[in-house]
């Protein structure tokens, strides 16, 4: 049995909020003057010199969320 989403702008929200971290995730990225490889779950950050391993997302409904979690730390 699927569920119904009872709230269409809890939806809208959620994927409003998703869009803005994604450019926060953007401009992190570009101050830091890194580029990002999203292969199926894996994400890598790439510089001029390496291609690093970042994280691999558990959601992908959240993954801007937890792209920006890590790129904050770095």
């Amino acid at each position: 049995m699927t569920k119904v989403r009872s709230s269409r702008s809890t939806a809208e929200w959620s994927k409003t909020r998703e869009g803005h971290y994604e450019q926060f995730c953007d401009e992190i990225l570009y101050r830091r003057g890194f580029k990002l490889d999203i292969d199926n779950d894996q994400v890598y950050l790439i510089s001029t010199e390496m291609r690093t391993l970042l994280l691999k997302i558990n959601k992908r409904k959240t993954q801007w969320y937890e792209i920006w979690l890590k790129l904050k730390e770095i």
